[in-house]
């Protein structure tokens, strides 16, 4: 058995990072209860593919505007964990060959654009629907859309806060 993890971002005003608060704010009618997620970055082993990453045990997974990215991309742990205070972490174990298979999914996206237009028609207005069949039909990704279908192989409209909210209803712990 291998454990995946999935890291969510905890928003704050004192980060000075207002898009993160407003994801936050935005998703938190729908998932009370939930804290204050705004991002979210799945964590996968790099020997399950056998050859991948061999000078790090594990590397990130997500989609971001950060930095140099401009959609979904791998990274480094302890170039994006840096501040583990601000990062709820979740773990639950899964076979080989289920991580394979998450890894596959991470590659398959691995370099598409960020969907940008997505958050604003996905969770700020009722148009929900409509950034669904926009960002399928565009093939772009945020982050909690790419993080959940790494895991599941479904895409789906969904926030860092109801992924979390997902992950507690699967089986999955609070590390």
């Amino acid at each position: 058995m291998i454990e995946i993890k999935v890291h969510q971002y905890l928003a704050s005003p004192d980060d000075q990072e207002s898009l993160d608060d407003l994801i936050a704010l935005l998703t938190a009618p729908l998932n009370s209860g939930t804290p204050p997620h705004s991002h979210s970055e799945v964590e996968l082993p790099r020997d399950v593919t056998g050859t991948l990453f061999r000078k790090q045990p594990t590397m990130l997974f997500s989609a971001t505007l950060r930095g140099n990215s401009t959609g979904t991309r791998f990274a480094f742990p302890r170039n994006i964990l840096k501040n583990k205070d601000r990062w709820d972490s979740y773990g639950k174990q899964f076979t080989e060959a289920e991580a394979a298979e998450m890894m596959y999914r991470a590659l398959s996206i691995d370099g598409r654009p960020y969907f940008k237009i997505g958050i604003v028609l996905d969770f700020c207005t009722p148009f929900g629907i409509l950034g669904a069949w926009l960002g399928r039909k565009l093939d772009q990704w945020y982050c909690s859309m790419a993080v959940y279908y790494v895991l599941t192989g479904i895409r789906k409209r969904i926030s860092p806060r109801r992924l979390t909210r997902w992950m507690l209803k699967n089986g999955w712990v609070k590390l």
